[in-house]
């Protein structure tokens, strides 16, 4: 019985000169910054949720965007 033979080809958006291990590690900070700006964003969605004055809102919003 034959094993099958698995390739994994490297990710599309990796760079020329760039190793693996330091794609890994901008994929990581890619990521975290991510997450920072839905944190940002969850905490402005839940403040916004209090709030009852249309502009205030608007103006809350369009700040937790800026981020």
């Amino acid at each position: 019985m034959n094993d099958p033979i698995i390739s994994i080809s490297e990710p599309a958006d990796i760079g020329d000169q760039e190793t693996l291990r330091e794609y890994a590690l901008r994929k990581e900070a890619e990521c975290n910054e991510l997450r920072e700006r839905v944190a940002i964003l969850r905490e402005a969605i839940s403040e916004t949720c209090m709030m009852s004055d249309a502009e205030k809102v608007s103006e809350n919003l369009a700040n937790a965007l800026l981020v």
